[in-house]
């Protein structure tokens, strides 16, 4: 009851507060959107599309503007000034990618009902602040923003620290109980989804095991059974069958093996199991996000926190917790307390803005501006579970020597990167006058990848080293000095350009690669032999310079450096070269990757109003050239008016000039 007397008054409060205010007008919020993205460095990839104007559900008053973006992603706006203008935005995931229990959308709702809520208990410090975001987003001359941010964007596949998108169905609740109820497989739950991606990153199970003491009774919506005793009954891993599964994940984590979909499925369990979940085939999960804590002490996380709105410096530990790259378990709730949802923050950047992975597949992911209403008021906020670090593994070593070949005296050092997909470690080690290095590092047990280079010579890697617990893997290199082809001459005879060159066969090396441009400073790769000359056959259209040069190919695929450049110009005849009409000829190479070069002839009245066309198999124009002073060829980089590189197939250039129009076919294969 005194929940409900509660939640009548936020709503008499709220709506009262709706009939005094003064809200932002919806052109300014999509000034606003237009330039966050200006300030984000985003205005040339993205653009609005559509736009929502979400209402107080007891009021005309709009709460927030939800503007889609094109190719993907969303900015959400407040409609308060004396709310932070832009509360959220994504360039990964869309904001209406299920239009039924749309949890960002149920969040934001929330969240923004208890800001307007405690806006008359903020200090005028923080009003100002954000009536000061609110003229600074409005200025015309806004700049792209200088913030840091971790993970540094580009650098993950999911924008935050997280690798992968877990979502609560199929095959992530494969080893769930059946619902009684319903006869289908209950969701795997937003708590054990945010744990096991927690754990999946830090690519471990921390050495967890179950066993009778347990179990515990489920009874929930009309659910009762004994977990794990009646796992034949409802079709739920035993803890027997449990702990096999997450032997097995244990394993492929330490050695570097895929993980399968019943690894999943087993460790979404077992964090389901450790947070004492309740299950349903519409939804799973806890009461509280005390039995999440609970969960990771089962699993060995000794030193986790569990921090909430009472907490000093609670955004400060969950920001050192991002720079220091550990994503960190997130408890959201409604004021009633009768729902909630669990995810993980796994990135910040210095706006205050985090990157939330909802545990939805990858849907509504994106950056959210936290409440700073703490602790000035009731919040969205449960609670969060930071400093998750695993146990830290047994320990063996890598060592061995390094030989150059041959041997020289220098100051530079010998690179050794030891690396693996959880760590990397960089050694570099001075060679005696012999040529000779030693090197040793301790590692944890697993499986490396052990690399040695040094300038000039060759870059030569081993893998699949196992590290066993206090045992040496050895591994030794010999490096040899790369030599360059030298002398490279061609010489034009008819149709063909010889070529001829030397070089040291003291080395073992595999073949030579042959470079070529045509009227460009780009070379490409035109063809390989072990042979130390070569017959490249041309027939130009026109006149061109045709330029080579050639390298040597080593072991483990490592390059020379290249040889001196020869130039070869092709002179067409005067008969050859009067051009009486437009003419489309062809592209070289053809398949090519990614540069190619289009020829054409033009007549010098046809020039004004030549152009070159690009399009793709769905007949899409990606790429316009117009012509000038009588070009003879245009060069294609592979990318489209956006700069952006196109795909792999087939394309198709259009030369256009007055009546003429001529389409020719060529394939881009990378």
């Amino acid at each position: 009851m005194k929940s409900k007397s509660k939640f009548l008054l936020i709503a008499i409060l709220l709506f009262s507060y709706g009939l005094f205010a003064e809200q932002v007008d919806f052109v300014s919020c999509k000034i606003i959107t237009n330039n966050k993205l200006i300030q984000l460095g985003k205005s040339n990839d993205f653009s609005i599309i559509k736009s929502d104007e979400i209402l107080h559900q007891n009021s005309e008053n709009v709460l927030f503007c939800v503007f889609e973006l094109q190719p993907k992603g969303y900015i959400v706006t407040t409609a308060e000034n004396d709310l932070p203008p832009v509360i959220a935005y994504s360039f990964t995931s869309n904001f209406y990618d299920e239009e039924s229990g749309n949890i960002l959308l149920n969040m934001l709702k929330t969240d923004i009902l208890l800001r307007l809520e405690n806006i008359s208990n903020l200090p005028e410090e923080i009003i100002s602040i954000r009536n000061e975001s609110w003229e600074k987003m409005l200025n015309e001359n806004i700049e792209n923003s200088r913030f840091e941010q971790w993970p540094p964007e580009g650098t993950t596949p999911t924008g935050g620290w997280l690798l992968n998108n877990w979502s609560q169905s199929s095959p992530y609740n494969n080893s769930c109980p059946m619902d009684p109820v319903t006869g289908s497989r209950s969701v795997a739950g937003c708590p054990a989804i945010a744990m096991a991606q927690i754990l999946n990153y830090h690519r471990t199970t921390n050495c967890v095991s179950f066993d009778d003491s347990d179990d515990y009774y489920h009874n929930y919506a009309g659910r009762q059974y004994w977990i794990d005793d009646d796992y034949l009954l409802h079709d739920f891993l035993s803890f027997p069958e449990m702990n096999v599964c997450l032997d097995t994940l244990a394993f492929h984590y330490l050695y570097e093996i895929p993980v399968t979909n019943t690894d999943k499925a087993a460790l979404i369990f077992a964090c389901g199991v450790a947070a004492q979940q309740v299950y349903t085939s519409q939804v799973s999960g806890t009461f509280g996000v005390n039995q999440a804590l609970q969960a990771f002490l089962k699993f060995n996380f000794d030193g986790v926190q569990l921090i909430d709105e009472t907490t000093p410096d609670f955004y400060e530990q969950i920001a050192q917790n991002m720079i220091d790259a550990l994503p960190v378990h997130f408890a959201s709730v409604t004021p009633q307390w009768d729902a909630g949802h669990n995810f993980v923050i796994d990135g910040y950047n210095t706006d205050e803005y985090y990157h939330l992975n909802m545990g939805w597949g990858g849907s509504y992911n994106g950056w959210y501006l936290l409440p700073d209403e703490i602790p000035y008021g009731l919040t969205v906020v449960e609670g969060a579970i930071v400093d998750i670090v695993p146990d830290l593994l047994p320990t063996g070593f890598i060592n061995g020597q390094i030989t150059l070949s041959p041997a020289v005296v220098d100051t530079l050092f010998i690179t050794v990167t030891i690396q693996n997909l959880a760590d990397e470690y960089i050694l570099e080690v001075e060679p005696d006058v012999s040529g000779t290095a030693d090197y040793e590092i301790e590692v944890p047990i697993g499986i490396y990848s052990v690399t040695a280079s040094y300038p000039e010579y060759e870059t030569i890697s081993y893998d699949d080293i196992i590290v066993d617990e206090q045992q040496s893997a050895s591994v030794d290199f010999s490096l040899c000095r790369m030599i360059s082809p030298t002398d490279l001459t061609g010489e034009l005879n008819g149709n063909e350009v010889t070529l001829n060159w030397q070089h040291s066969r003291t080395r073992t090396f595999q073949y030579f690669n042959i470079y070529r441009n045509i009227n460009s400073t780009i070379f490409t790769l035109l063809d390989t032999t072990g042979q130390l000359c070569y017959v490249d056959y041309v027939n130009p259209p026109q006149n061109l310079t045709y330029g080579y040069y050639v390298t040597a190919i080593y072991s483990q695929d490592n390059e020379s450096s290249a040889s001196n450049e020869v130039y070869i110009d092709f002179i067409v005849t005067s008969a050859e070269n009067d051009i009486v009409r437009p003419e489309l000829l062809c592209n070289y190479p053809n398949p090519f990757n990614p540069i190619t070069t289009i020829f054409f002839n033009l007549t010098a009245e046809g020039t004004e109003d030549a152009e070159i066309l690009i399009y793709n198999l769905k007949g899409q124009k990606i790429r316009q050239y117009s012509i000038f002073n009588l070009q003879s060829s245009i060069i294609w980089d592979g990318k489209d008016e956006n700069n952006n590189s196109v795909s792999s197939g087939i394309y198709f250039y259009r030369l256009r000039s007055g009546n003429y129009e001529k389409t020719r076919k060529m394939l881009l294969m990378k």
